[in-house]
């Protein structure tokens, strides 16, 4: 009888999620609603499906390959924003931490 030979599957190619528009879907997503929330200038925080959209972001780009992970940058991206919030001196969050108190 003949051989038969395999067929090796063909997997679709491995996407590569660019740095610069991963970021900017998780600020303008994740960063800014919770800063709005912060003020009180948000009604809600995030929904489950927003909440599952930036997670899943931040997770694709920390666990691509090198040269594309991009745990490390996230991390410092993240840090720096907060930072910038942070020492803004904006009224809002100033009067949000107040009236926390």
């Amino acid at each position: 009888s003949p051989v038969r030979k395999r067929s090796i599957m063909q997997y679709p190619p491995i996407e590569v999620l660019p740095l610069s528009e991963g970021w900017e879907k998780i600020y303008k997503m994740g960063v800014l609603p919770l800063q709005q929330s912060v003020e009180g200038q948000g009604t809600e925080l995030w929904g489950a499906s927003k909440f599952i959209m930036v997670y899943d972001l931040v997770f694709k780009l920390c666990i691509q390959r090198d040269p594309y992970n991009y745990s490390e940058q996230i991390y410092k991206n993240y840090c720096k924003v907060v930072e910038e919030y942070v020492h803004s001196g904006s009224e809002n969050l100033s009067r949000a931490i107040t009236d926390s108190d």
